[in-house]
């Protein structure tokens, strides 16, 4: 089964397997560092929503494995039972049997030159080849070194090895060249090659399709490294198995919608260029005029960018930064850091640790945090403070138009909310919960008052009889009071 899509169908996760193999610590071998990393980061972006969404359950991941058979039975295992694709990524060193010619893994206690001391790709190829298996697609990547190394941090290559390790029916991807060795920099977060994938995957590519095929990547990841003057990968693939897609392009823009909810294909590609302005426009009506009047203008932006370009969106998720970075400039720092723990959630969980727009989230989180703390009144409570809820400082709403980007993050630090209706008509009271559903919790009649225990980044927002939101609001650390006008 396949998630259609305008460019072609994404494997479907949930019938899928995928088996990260990463050896970074040899008893007899240079140290690869930066494979522990490779395979780590990879995973967090094949379970990643916006990326592919494979559960934990069905993406093994085999870490200085001492026997070849941990690696071939887990192999094996996701083998067994993937319907759709099936994934193996091997990141270490390679080697070459002296007398055959053939491929060989490094394990942890592998030697050069005696080959029965690592794992035969044969073995691999033999498993991964099996027609008796269910998978209908089988992706290789290999991002491997032989011994040897002219240099430190090398790791080499043959020009035959693509040609040597290819299954029928199945795409292989490798980190070597025809002519060159691949690099593992000793001073990098991740190897050349892994690295430059993991950036595509992550950022995804302009004006490609919304899904990415291995032909997709492999042309993208082969322009990063030809700029910056790095040995380039190989690609092989058996009949049409390098349309094979695993990741959604995150730099895709939807179709713009008309009012009826139409496609509008004309002019789509202007959306985030159209929404780029806006925001500098805003920003200068910030630093020029009133820093409110730009926090309304983000508010009203990261909706629409929400609408047009999706809620997971880097550029809409960037431009709730901005609103809660004007909030803080506004005079609220209290409330930006809040809005911040949200979007690093947001962040986290939709593009992935790592990303830059998520790390941009968790440097405007500490700031925030760090700012709202220096101030002796944003300190927080162990318990209900001494004197009456309307001595309380009084906690000031977001605009109501942010209710439909907040989400609950997190159950971790306690606090209160006195709610107090002074409107001439009931409103109800809604927590949003952690996939931003409205969960009503309260009537609140006028004049009424209601005190409510919640969690510091857990939502609220109050709504009229009629449907339409009035205000949201996020807790503070200290227990504070919300005044319904």
């Amino acid at each position: 089964m396949t998630t259609a899509g305008p460019s072609g169908p994404l494997s479907d996760p949930h019938a899928s397997r995928v088996v990260l193999v990463g050896v970074h610590t040899y008893a007899h071998q240079e140290q690869l560092p930066s494979v522990a990393r490779n395979v780590g980061a990879l995973a967090e972006l094949f379970q990643a929503p916006l990326t592919w969404g494979v559960p934990a359950d069905r993406c093994t991941v085999v870490e200085q494995p001492d026997d070849p058979g941990v690696v071939l039975d887990a192999l094996e295992d996701a083998a067994a039972v993937a319907e759709d694709t099936l994934v193996f990524y091997y990141a270490g060193h390679g080697l070459m049997d002296p007398y055959t010619d053939e491929l060989y893994l490094s394990l942890p206690g592998s030697r050069p030159g005696r080959s029965h001391t690592a794992l035969r790709y044969e073995y691999v190829r033999r498993i991964i080849a099996t027609h008796s298996y269910p998978a209908r697609r089988k992706l290789i990547i290999l991002d491997c070194c032989w011994s040897g190394r002219a240099l430190i941090g090398t790791m080499g290559g043959r020009s035959q090895l693509a040609d040597q390790v290819v299954v029928e029916g199945s795409c292989l991807l490798t980190a070597s060249s025809e002519t060159a060795k691949a690099l593992a920099p000793p001073d990098e977060e991740f190897t050349a090659f892994t690295g430059e994938l993991i950036s595509v995957v992550r950022e995804g590519v302009a004006g490609a399709p919304e899904f990415l095929d291995m032909n997709s990547l492999y042309e993208a990841v082969r322009t990063r490294l030809v700029v910056k003057s790095r040995p380039l990968p190989q690609l092989r693939n058996r009949n049409t198995a390098g349309r094979i897609c695993i990741a959604r392009n995150r730099a895709h823009l939807p179709p713009a919608a008309n009012g009826d909810g139409e496609e509008v294909r004309d002019g789509s590609r202007g959306v985030l260029a159209g929404l780029i302005r806006e925001a500098a426009d805003a920003d200068v009506t910030g630093q020029t005029e009133n820093p409110r009047a730009a926090l309304h203008a983000f508010a009203a932006l990261a909706r629409k960018s929400a609408a047009r370009l999706g809620p997971g969106h880097p550029y809409t998720l960037r431009l709730r930064q901005s609103y809660a970075d004007w909030t803080g400039i506004a005079g609220d720092p209290g409330s930006a850091s809040r809005l911040y723990a949200v979007i690093v959630y947001d962040c986290t969980r939709l593009l992935a640790p790592g990303h830059p727009t998520t790390e941009a989230a968790e440097d405007g989180a500490r700031h925030w945090a760090n700012t709202a703390f220096a101030s002796p009144a944003a300190w927080p409570s162990r318990g209900l403070p001494s004197g009456e809820p309307a001595d309380w400082p009084e906690l000031p709403p977001l605009p109501a138009s942010m209710a439909a980007l907040l989400r609950s993050a997190h159950a971790e630090q306690s606090t209160h909310i006195e709610f107090s209706n002074a409107c001439d008509q009931s409103l109800r009271l809604y927590w949003l919960d952690y996939e931003g559903q409205a969960q009503l919790y309260r009537v609140l009649a006028p004049g009424e008052s209601y005190l409510q225990q919640t969690f510091v980044s857990h939502p609220w927002i109050s709504v009229e009889a009629g449907g339409t939101i009035r205000s949201a609001f996020l807790p503070s650390a200290a227990p504070a009071r919300v005044v319904l006008r």
